[in-house]
């Protein structure tokens, strides 16, 4: 699945949180922010964009068995019960979903807590702010827990109640808290840390490792309670790695209005020969560090250049890609989405005009890239052939303020990002120098076992069939995937089968279109030998034989260029199965019987029935064609996703290239006359009838109701 985004700009708001501390208003100097849009991201491509202090901004389930309670059953009515308690108090995790008990929470708090105008707030801004996520959800099952991932509601009821309420976005690697409201009723609950607790308690029950905790700005008040719990963990903005926030990086940020412990380090270590030093000392600092390497050293000046037109890369932002660092990455691969299909920057003519620092599309597509990281923008599709459709998507920042900001989580499990070991087991025949285990790191593609297992045991990787032991899952050869996203743990078994040779499924199919395209013309040419005539081939022959030769070219060109396989490979046998399907049917049987000089085709031709037949052939070969190229168009290049065709035809049936397909069949059906045509036709129907009605259901469980249901796979109102 791929994540779909819009790049939305700079916004010059000045941020919330950062106000004077005697007078409460907002600070001026704190407003550099950056924004995207989206109505689909994958929890993948989110975990890398929080990782990268990038936030989401607007738009457990309970086991109700109690074994020990069935056990006992029977004794309770002879124990004396204590007292029922006055109040129930529940904690569930529930859909995001709008309600109206939900809604009308927003609004007490809205109003009565952040004290906005009762005409401010609307039920869409509530669904575009807390309801409306592009998070896909997903379910894996981890450590023998099914461990949900995607955008959830945390509800806090007393007695059927709803009085608070968490939005939370579950990533494979942690619990990240998006927003949390109550009812102004219990404001004395002091909620924001039972709230906490809560959260934390998921990430360690579902086995999430960590539990994020947003932005913390040092100097802001509502956010000293972020500070209590330990142990924690600060996103450094120039390294991007995390540093345990202890006394050193506390009296830093006392101090000091910006902080990055890398810096720091460096800083030490020139002054002292050395960098290396991980220990960091704050004797003798002050506020008057030289920021000479920042020109704009202010959110505010930095605000003021981007509004003055100052490219991005002039800011020398922490943590931002470089204008050396974005020309060495391949921008004009970076894919763009428009008007239902993808293409490749490059490929566009806005992109052969401007340069990465005029505003430009290029410009933009730069900025974006630097912003998101080389990781996260390679998984992206960048919407920007579409207008910023802002209500209808979710907004993504990242900011900078004046004050210091830090990007924090709490550690739940320190092993889930290091390396583990697999066991790795062969399964069925033997396979020499297969590992008795490896190595991977848990954030490493699942593709990388693959790739470690077909390094040892010296077999091409498609060879291998990989599963999990505990239950016999394949896992899939793919990077879209991590390790830890399959569910292997430290110790876990894979089991790893030889599926013996492979061949690619684009040389099956170059070989077995190859057979007809060759038989024809050496039949055609060929028949005072094969015949024992010396007549001339009829007209109908003729056409016959040009229109099964383009055909067959049609097939090869579009196996070289046009199709995009789902798989890589498949058994080397079953390329005399796929053969002889085309070589005997297509190729000896309709060839022998179309060029004999006593067949059908060989008697003079109809032209109303020929050119129908003519006319049949290039509509189906035409149309069949562009219906392959939307199929191609669903897939990006190098992967296996696939997405819901749109387009002629696809909205009548299934599979609209199978009907163009049988439809210029019919056309060499009239033209020719011969049976041997007919047969294949009959086949070959029988076949794509069976296709198309196991794509209709894959298209069904795969994309549910977003997918429009086809009564007829290929013949509309027949098949």
């Amino acid at each position: 699945m791929q994540s779909l985004v819009t790049p939305f700009g700079y916004s010059a708001e000045s941020c919330g949180y950062c106000k004077d501390a005697s007078t409460g208003a907002r600070n001026p100097d704190s407003r550099a922010s950056y924004y995207f849009t989206s109505k689909s991201v994958t929890v993948q491509v989110y975990q890398g964009l929080v990782d990268r202090g990038w936030r989401r901004e607007k738009a457990r389930q309970r086991n109700e068995f109690d074994l020990s309670h069935a056990v006992h059953e029977s004794e309770y009515a002879n124990i004396q019960r204590p007292p029922e308690p006055a109040h129930r108090f529940e904690v569930t995790l529930e859909s995001d979903d709008f309600t109206k008990e939900k809604y009308e929470l927003f609004r007490n708090y809205q109003q009565h807590v952040h004290h906005e105008k009762p005409s401010e707030i609307s039920q869409s801004g509530f669904k575009r702010f807390l309801c409306d996520s592009p998070l896909k959800k997903r379910t894996l099952e981890v450590n023998g827990k099914t461990q949900k991932l995607g955008s959830y509601h945390q509800c806090y009821r007393l007695d059927g109640r709803l009085i608070a309420m968490g939005v939370l976005d579950l990533l494979p690697h942690c619990v990240s808290g998006v927003y949390f409201l109550y009812h102004s009723d219990f404001e004395k609950w002091s909620f924001g840390k039972l709230s906490a607790l809560r959260e934390a308690t998921l990430a360690l029950e579902g086995d999430y490792q960590y539990y994020y905790m947003g932005y913390y700005i040092h100097s802001c008040a509502k956010m000293k309670y972020k500070g209590e719990y330990r142990p924690q963990y600060v996103l450094d903005p120039e390294s991007l790695e995390w540093n345990p926030l202890e006394g050193d990086l506390r009296s830093l940020l006392d101090k000091k209005r910006y902080v990055s412990l890398s810096r720091e380090r460096r800083r030490r270590g020139s002054a002292q020969g050395s960098v290396d030093s991980p220990v960091v000392s704050i004797d003798g600092d002050t506020e008057d560090d030289s920021y000479s390497e920042y020109p704009y050293p202010t959110a505010k000046e930095a605000s003021d250049a981007v509004s003055g037109g100052v490219s991005l890369f002039d800011l020398k932002i922490p943590g931002v890609m470089s204008e050396k660092e974005i020309e060495q990455y391949p921008l004009g691969k970076q894919l763009i989405s428009g008007r239902g299909q993808v293409f490749m920057a490059e490929d566009l003519v806005a992109w052969q005009k401007g340069n990465i620092r005029d505003g430009s599309f290029k410009s933009i597509t730069a900025e974006f890239v630097a912003l998101l990281g080389p990781e996260v923008a390679k998984e992206l599709h960048q919407d920007s052939l579409a207008k910023h459709d802002a209500p209808a998507s979710t907004h993504f920042m990242v900011v900078w303020c004046a004050a210091a900001e830090l990007r924090r989580k709490l550690p739940l499990q320190h092993t889930g990002m290091s390396e583990i070991s697999l066991v790795v087991r062969p399964r069925g025949r033997p396979i020499k120098n297969l590992p008795e285990s490896i190595t991977v790191n848990a954030e490493d593609g699942a593709a990388e076992i693959h790739q470690k297992i077909a390094n040892a045991s010296k077999f091409s990787i498609h060879r291998l069939r990989v599963t999990k032991g505990s239950d016999g899952t394949p896992i899939a050869n793919t990077k879209d995937t991590t390790v830890h996203e399959t569910g292997l743990r430290n110790k876990s078994a894979i089991d790893v089968k030889d599926l013996g040779p492979q061949i690619s499924w684009r040389t099956v199919f170059v070989v077995e279109y190859l057979g007809p395209l060759l038989i024809h013309p050496l039949v055609y040419y060929g028949r005072p030998l094969i015949y024992g005539t010396s007549e001339p081939p009829s007209e109908l022959q003729t056409i016959t034989m040009i229109m099964c030769v383009l055909h067959f070219i049609k097939r090869e060109y579009e196996t070289l260029f046009v199709h995009r396989f789902s798989a890589a490979t498949m058994p080397a046998r079953n390329i005399v199965k796929n053969s002889a399907h085309y070589w005997t049917l297509s190729g000896i049987n309709l060839a022998f019987w179309a060029y004999a000089p006593w067949g059908p085709t060989a008697n003079a031709s109809n032209p109303l029935i020929t050119y129908t037949g003519i006319a049949l052939f290039v509509v189906g070969e035409l149309l069949n064609l562009y219906t392959h190229v939307v199929l191609k168009n669903l897939r990006r290049p190098g992967t296996t996703e696939r997405g819901i065709p749109r387009g002629i035809g696809f909205d009548l049936v299934t599979c609209p290239n199978y009907f163009f397909e049988i439809l210029s069949w019919i056309g060499v059906a009239l033209v020719s006359w011969s049976l041997s045509t007919v047969l294949f036709l009959v086949v070959a129907a029988a076949q794509m009838g069976a296709w198309g009605k196991k794509k209709e259901r894959r298209y069904r469980k795969e994309f549910g109701d977003k997918y429009k249901k086809k009564r007829f796979a290929i013949f509309p109102g027949v098949f």
